[in-house]
């Protein structure tokens, strides 16, 4: 069984990266 607060850290980290990666690329775009 996988921890919570492991779930939570891997949630949040993948949040972190797509959020990064969305404003990177408006960045650029715009």
């Amino acid at each position: 069984m996988l921890d919570y607060l492991t779930a939570f850290y891997l949630v949040v980290s993948t949040v972190v990266v797509v959020c990064a990666s969305v404003y990177l690329m408006y960045g650029v775009y715009v």
